[in-house]
């Protein structure tokens, strides 16, 4: 009875091959001299269609543009929460007030949990001492006669 081994092999789809710095600084001096997509993909070892995405797109070659959320707060408005709040012992919605921001509490807490340079912390409560409190907790001095 014969057995049959099943090898699969995984290959990426779809990422293109990427052309280094230098070769993408030939392909830029290559072109002004004018020479053909042909002549170009012979001399540096690479696909025509590699080669023509590059020229056609040469300055953000090999950066994504960004797909997300925009952000709420810019860059220049965190770091002026962050120095606003770092000086002052004010609230959130103090601040808020006063920085005219026009977004929401969660924002400036999020921006804050994010920097490193500020951390928040609660403020503990102080229990409320009472006149009968504190005098039951007040014990006599060493070496004092005891009350009858």
């Amino acid at each position: 009875m014969l057995r049959y081994t099943i090898v699969i092999t995984i290959t990426a789809i779809g990422c293109a091959p990427k052309i280094p710095q230098c070769e993408q600084a030939q392909l830029g001096v290559i072109k002004d001299f004018g020479m053909s997509l042909y002549l170009m993909s012979g001399r540096l070892n690479r696909n025509r269609n590699v080669i023509r995405r590059n020229l056609a797109n040469l300055f953000p070659y090999g950066t994504r543009t960004s797909s997300d959320r925009p952000r709420k707060l810019m860059e220049r408005d965190e770091r002026r929460v962050v120095k606003y709040l770092s000086n002052q012992e004010k609230s959130f919605n103090q601040a808020l007030g006063e920085l005219q921001l026009g977004v929401c509490k969660q924002t400036v807490l999020n921006t804050i949990r994010q920097s490193d340079v500020l951390v928040r912390r609660t403020k503990m409560k102080t229990p409320s001492m009472t006149d009968a409190k504190s005098k039951r907790r007040s014990f006599p001095p060493k070496g004092a006669a005891p009350i009858n």
